[in-house]
């Protein structure tokens, strides 16, 4: 065997027996003579580079239309990509988990009326980019290590199984994509997801959301739509602890079910019930007093017809139009509404805002401390729905489509 044919078993098999044939038909480890391995050397090398500088990545492939239910993931595809030079300054990632998340919806048309004013839109054959979490597999940063485990929580991570990015924060300001280093602490690789979850903008959406937003005092009613999705399972653990009486809203018989028995909501209705309005009516005996909206459409206008005098009612979402074609602003005013709600609203005082998370960026670092103690004295469980593999596609629809109870994530299986 020659020096070349041992170096190169011991590359691609450094703690095992390699196999007779190594990568494809055209590299063969088992070389007959010493001019073979000459002749093969340099058709090695190249495709070493080959492998060290292309990746696996999921990219638009065509858009979906604007008033699509993004019903299929035939709108994306997956190819090879080259990965950039990695560069003085920058780290290389081996992903380990990425999010989905509702709002990504409106970023896969650039004639979207709902992108508004701090969302661009997804290029066509290229990855789209949300939360998502990698190991440091090669540094040539100084803060970062091999085996560090960086993480951008909301946006910029790309559908890619490996990844070269800066090392550096590209903004100070926390509400935007900030790399963050993630510590293991006591807890498992596996809960490492929770940041992109109960521990990242879900999280911290339905901490303020309700604290700072809904604000109920004990004893009042308060009702999520949207109950069983990553804002709404949180926000209704957060409600019960402030003394409130949580009424979910979810999409099966099995998710309200969930609500109820596993995270401790009074009651949970389900909207495609046909007798849901009366159901409804019975699960809130005393009106309405906080409304955390993440759906809109015809279950809201249901809800707010129960609302008491003053009632507070943040707007976080309107999953259930994000395929209207209609400007986000529009869909969250008031004059979106039925006139006979418009006017109940102003008859009893109802405050209905739009709810942005963004807005309390200088408190993220307060509540997630809070949001992880939670967790792990186990007041609050975070729930999640994994899809195992490179399906960040498959994954989005299953989530649009109400597919997931909790967070909708991600975990690659890395070869």
């Amino acid at each position: 065997m020659c020096i070349f044919e041992k170096i190169l078993i011991f590359w691609v098999f450094p703690h095992k027996t390699p196999p007779t044939r190594l990568l494809n038909t055209h590299v063969i480890v088992r070389m007959r003579t010493a001019a073979a391995c000459r002749r093969h050397e340099l058709r090695v090398a190249v495709w070493r580079r080959r492998i060290s500088n292309t990746t696996t990545a999921c990219v638009l492939a065509e858009h979906p239309g604007v008033t699509s239910r993004l019903s299929s993931a035939r709108h994306f595809k997956t190819i090879q990509i080259e990965l950039p030079s990695l560069e003085d300054g920058q780290i290389e990632l081996e992903t380990l988990h990425l999010s989905v998340d509702p709002y990504m919806r409106c970023r896969f048309d650039p004639g979207h009326p709902q992108l508004g004013e701090y969302l661009t839109p997804f290029e066509l054959n290229r990855p789209p980019t949300g939360g998502g979490i990698g190991r440091v597999v090669v540094s040539r940063h100084p803060d970062w290590s091999v085996d560090d485990v960086a993480c951008l929580p909301f946006s910029d991570y790309p559908w890619q199984k490996r990844v070269r990015m800066s090392g550096t924060a590209k903004t100070t300001d926390p509400s935007l994509s900030q790399l963050r280093k993630l510590r293991y602490d006591d807890r498992s690789v596996d809960d490492l997801s929770l940041a992109l979850g109960a521990l990242g903008m879900p999280g911290l959406t339905s901490y303020f959301g309700v604290l700072a937003a809904a604000d109920p005092e004990p004893g009042e009613t308060l009702v999520i739509s949207g109950a069983a999705g990553a804002c709404g399972t949180i926000a209704g653990q957060i409600a019960k602890q402030r003394g409130a009486r949580v009424v979910g809203i979810a999409g099966t018989a099995e998710k309200c079910a969930y609500l109820t028995s596993r995270l401790g909501f009074d009651r949970a209705v389900d909207y495609k019930d046909p007798n849901f309005e009366e159901a409804l009516t019975l699960a809130c005996p005393n009106g309405v007093d906080c409304y955390f909206d993440n759906v809109g459409g015809s279950v809201s206008d249901a809800v707010l017809a129960l609302v008491n005098r003053g009632a507070r009612v943040p707007v976080c979402g309107q999953i259930a139009r994000y395929h209207d074609d209609v400007p986000y602003e529009d869909l969250t005013s008031d004059a979106s509404l039925e006139p006979s709600i418009r006017a109940l609203l102003r008859e009893r005082d109802v405050r209905r805002f739009r709810y942005l998370v963004l807005d309390h960026a200088q408190e993220f670092e307060a509540a997630l401390v809070d949001l992880e103690a939670w967790i792990r004295d186990g007041s609050i469980e975070a729930t999640e729905t994994i899809t195992r593999g490179f399906y960040p596609a498959d994954a989005l629809v299953d989530m649009l489509s109400g597919g997931n109870i909790g967070k909708a994530v991600v975990k690659i299986q890395q070869a």
